[in-house]
């Protein structure tokens, strides 16, 4: 067997020609405004399966069709050895010479047949596989963080009064294994008030980055619109009374039926007081907000002369102070609210700070009795209840 038979059997079966594998032809590039003296074709050298290159000594048969082929050799990366021969005489070359990968070169050969000369101009071009496009990120897929945890209603940004917001600070936006998501991050802190202690609406927004991304340049870029909540709080305690009020019960006409009933200016607290019997009344206080009852009592006029009730909230360092003062009588009609409305400090003598938002109205109060002089915790404070988790929720566009 003749070494380019040898190079031919090794060439086909490189080139998986017998299945008619791994080739792309594409003949006759004749342009319509043009006349050209030769056909001009492009062929592919493929590359074997597993080959990152071609290395020099490959050699691999490439069909150009009208019953030619091509025996290639490559010398480097680029350059390559070439002999032309008919299909059905493999062992005949009609034309041999040296070229140029993505080049074209001209072939010119007498035709077996006709015993005419031919002109070919082909090109050879390497079989560069696409790079397999990595998976389009779904927006979905990622979750919104605040410093390393899922942000919830109870992990979320603070500051403090005075103090400059950073709404970036801490938040992230990664998929389960921590990657980050490939987009930009925005903030509108519009309804932020820093010189306020409150809890306070941010809304977020993720765009995705499509202009690096060459496959995705013109794609629409996928948009989530997340709404969190920033505390800004007091450095340090701070208490203020924010109403002290003197209310009159009659003993005659307030009744259960008809309690003595008085609501704090900012409308948080309900307080009803109504006789009972001898010395011994009843006391309600209702959270207006939540409808729950934060105290049920009997009480003696002789001893329970006012009461105080102090609603803590520990996340934003604050007390707001109600002074209720009673005023037992046999006579009028009850119910007559006396307000006397104050700013001063209460008794701890801390710094009085802004008035609390209203957003900040919790859920449970903390009450002490002046009258007894002290009484424990009613209950444990709870910030803003169901209203804060309406803070904490996002949306895709």
């Amino acid at each position: 067997m003749t070494n380019f038979k040898k190079r031919l059997i090794k060439g086909v079966v490189a080139s998986s020609f017998i299945l008619g594998v791994g080739f792309s032809s594409t003949s006759g590039l004749l342009s319509n405004n043009e006349v050209q003296a030769a056909p001009k074709n492009v062929h592919t050298i493929t590359k074997p399966n597993g080959v990152q290159r071609i290395d020099p000594g490959y050699t691999q048969v490439v069909h150009i069709g009208n019953g030619l082929s091509l025996s290639v050799t490559m010398t480097d990366e680029e350059n390559f050895t070439w002999e032309l021969f008919s299909d059905e005489e493999p062992e005949t070359v009609l034309a041999t010479g040296v070229a140029q990968l993505n080049v074209e070169f001209t072939i010119t050969y007498q035709d077996p047949v006709t015993g005419e000369e031919e002109t070919i101009v082909e090109t050879l071009v390497e079989n560069k596989p696409e790079k397999p496009a990595e998976p389009v990120q779904n927006i979905t897929d990622f979750s919104f963080m605040y410093n390393g945890k899922a942000v919830s209603e109870n992990n979320f940004a603070t500051s403090y009064v005075g103090e400059a917001f950073d709404p970036l600070k801490g938040i992230t936006f990664v998929d389960a294994s921590g990657k980050a998501f490939d987009g930009t991050i925005t903030a509108d802190v519009s309804q932020v008030d820093t010189s306020k202690i409150g809890v306070y609406p941010v809304k977020y927004t993720i765009t995705e980055n499509v202009a690096a991304d060459e496959q995705r340049a013109s794609a629409e870029p996928q948009v989530m619109e997340f709404q969190s909540a920033v505390a800004i709080m007091n450095a340090s305690m701070v208490e203020k009374i924010v109403e002290e009020t003197t209310l009159t019960i009659n003993k005659t006409t307030n009744t259960e039926a008809n309690k003595a009933t008085h609501t704090s200016k900012d409308g948080l607290l309900k307080f009803e007081v109504w006789y009972i019997s001898e010395t011994n009344y009843g006391l309600r206080v209702t959270n207006l907000d939540s409808g729950e009852v934060v105290k049920d009592d009997i009480i003696s006029s002789t001893i329970y002369n006012s009461l105080i009730f102090t609603v803590e909230m520990p996340l934003l360092n604050a007390k707001d102070v109600y002074v209720i003062k009673f005023n037992f009588t046999e006579g009028g009609t009850g119910t007559e609210v006396l307000n006397e409305t104050v700013s001063a400090n209460a008794a701890s003598g801390n710094q009085t700070p802004a008035k609390s938002a209203a957003s900040t109205k919790p859920t449970k109060l903390a009450q002490t009795n002046a009258g007894f002089g002290f009484m424990p915790t009613f209950s444990s404070i709870g910030l803003l209840g169901g209203s804060l988790a309406a803070f904490v929720r996002s949306r895709k566009k």
